[in-house]
């Protein structure tokens, strides 16, 4: 049985390292001990190492869209786009169910993958140099959104408009 190890770097409040192997029913070891363990059996060590590129402050994770044929309970009908929402503040994790209409006109990609929204300060700004599929519109009152295509995956972008 090969032993797979990984490092993740954990962009949060502080850069902290995760360190773990593959195998189910061992606990987690440290980093130090692995390469201490490693070593003393002469084998060479070797780490992959996951590093996140995704600047944080620019892009601020929203919630999980996810698309459904099913009815669910306590669904929001935006008439606008023909699209049933529920679920947003439903669970912990923003995840969000969306039924589409009949007359829905939103492009097939996002009715059949799910997308990750993310929070942006300027909307326009963070377009720029993207593939837009959807253009910048306002479901609901405060907020402006866009989808984008990348690597053929929907991401949405949005921006809360703050009252005066």
């Amino acid at each position: 049985m090969k032993l797979v190890v990984f490092i993740s770097m954990l962009m949060t409040m502080n850069s902290s390292i995760f360190f773990g192997y593959s195998l189910q029913t061992e606990p987690v070891i440290t980093a130090e001990k692995y390469i201490e363990y490693k070593k003393n059996s002469g084998d060479k060590v070797e780490i992959f190492k996951w590093s996140n590129q995704m600047d944080t402050k620019k892009y601020r994770y929203n919630h999980i869209g996810i698309p459904t044929d099913k009815k669910l309970k306590n669904e929001t009908y935006l008439p606008d786009y023909d699209v049933y929402i529920s679920g947003y503040e439903e669970n912990e994790f923003n995840i969000e169910w969306m039924r589409y209409g009949e007359k829905c006109t939103v492009p097939e990609i996002v009715k059949k993958l799910p997308h990750v929204a993310f929070e942006v300060d300027d909307i326009n700004e963070a377009l720029k140099d993207q593939e837009v599929i959807i253009e910048p519109n306002s479901p609901s009152e405060g907020v402006i959104v866009a989808f984008i295509l990348v690597n053929d995956a929907p991401i949405e972008l949005m921006q809360f408009i703050k009252k005066k």
